[in-house]
């Protein structure tokens, strides 16, 4: 009885050590703040209207917002969207009847 007392202090020092391990603080160095979403997206459709105007006008919030999920900056959030707005509205000269 003794003895299985004995283990169970050893796993609860066990496991108060992972705990604390698992819980202390490390010094971490300062991440750069990321801005907020308005003023990143500001930001990301000024560029846009810089590459294509009627892309920015155009451009579905879900695309901005997985943008900015995947941490882009507002250029390469610009050429995405660009892209998007390329892939789903062809030229006119695609449209065309013949």
């Amino acid at each position: 009885m003794e003895r299985l007392t004995r283990l169970h202090q050893l796993a609860a020092a066990a496991v108060d050590s992972l705990i604390s391990v698992a819980m202390s603080r490390v010094a971490r160095s300062a991440a750069p703040a990321e801005p907020p979403y308005p003023v990143w997206k500001a930001k990301a459709v000024k560029a846009l209207q810089r590459l294509r105007e009627r892309a920015a006008v155009v451009t579905r919030d879900r695309i901005w917002t997985r943008a900015y999920i995947l941490r882009l900056d507002p250029a390469d959030a610009a050429e995405l969207a660009a892209r998007e707005y390329d892939s789903t509205h062809p030229p006119t000269w695609i449209k065309r009847r013949r």
